[in-house]
C-alpha cells in the first residue's frame, strides 16, 4: 500500500465522521448504555503508520483488534485491547534496502472518559499502556522488536440502540526510543 491508498482510508474515516456526526441519529433516541456498570466487547480495523529512525522510513500495515471494558463510573471506562496485523507492507530502510513490515500483536490498557452529545452519541479520550511487537524481514535478516509505551487517542461514538454502536478513533499507539506508531480506526461494539 503506498501514500494514495493511505490517503483513501484517511478520506473515507473522515467523510465517515462527518457522516455520524451530523446523522439525526447522534442526537435523538434512547439513552446511551455509558453507564456504570455497562460491559461491552468490540472490534476495530485500524490503518497504521509507523516509522522508525533505525529500521524503515515509513510503512502502513492494517491490524484488527478486540475491545473488552466496563463502564467503572457513568461516563468512565477501563478497557484492554488485543489486535493482530493482517496486512503486511513494505517499507525502505535507511540504507536503501527493501524491509517487510508486520504487527504481531498488540495489547494495551486504558482508561475512557465520554463526553455525551445528545442521547445517542459521545466523544471520548483515552491513555494508558500498550505494548507492540512487530517482525522486519529484509533479505539478509529478520528482526522482531518490541515495545512497551504510554498510549492515547481520542474517537466518535453512536449507538443505534442500548445494545449496540459504532466508533471511529485516532490513536497514538507508540512513541519511543525513535519508534512511532499511530492510526485511524473504525468499530463497532456490543454492550450487555
Amino acid at each position: 500500500m503506498g501514500f494514495r491508498d493511505t490517503t483513501s482510508m484517511k478520506r473515507i474515516i473522515i467523510l465517515g465522521a462527518l457522516l455520524l456526526v451530523t446523522s439525526p441519529f447522534a442526537v435523538a433516541g434512547p439513552q446511551r448504555p455509558i453507564d456504570q456498570g455497562t460491559t461491552f466487547l468490540g472490534a476495530q480495523y485500524a490503518r497504521l503508520t509507523f516509522s522508525s529512525d533505525r529500521l524503515i522510513t515509513s510503512a502502513t500495515p492494517s491490524m484488527i483488534t478486540l475491545r473488552g471494558g466496563v463502564f467503572v463510573l457513568d461516563y468512565i471506562a477501563v478497557e484492554a485491547r488485543y489486535g493482530t496485523g493482517i496486512e503486511n507492507e513494505s517499507a525502505l530502510a535507511p540504507d536503501g534496502e527493501l524491509v517487510n513490515t508486520k504487527v504481531q500483536h498488540f495489547g494495551s490498557t486504558y482508561m475512557t472518559a465520554h463526553a455525551p452529545i445528545g442521547s445517542r452519541s459521545s466523544f471520548y479520550i483515552f491513555g494508558g499502556f500498550s505494548e507492540f511487537k512487530a517482525r522486519f524481514e529484509r533479505p539478509d535478516s529478520t528482526l522482531n522488536k518490541s515495545e512497551f509505551s504510554g498510549s492515547y487517542g481520542a474517537g466518535f461514538q453512536i449507538n443505534f440502540s442500548r445494545a449496540a454502536g459504532l466508533n471511529i478513533e485516532y490513536n497514538r499507539f507508540l512513541e519511543k526510543q525513535g519508534h512511532r506508531l499511530y492510526g485511524f480506526s473504525i468499530g463497532t461494539q456490543l454492550y450487555f
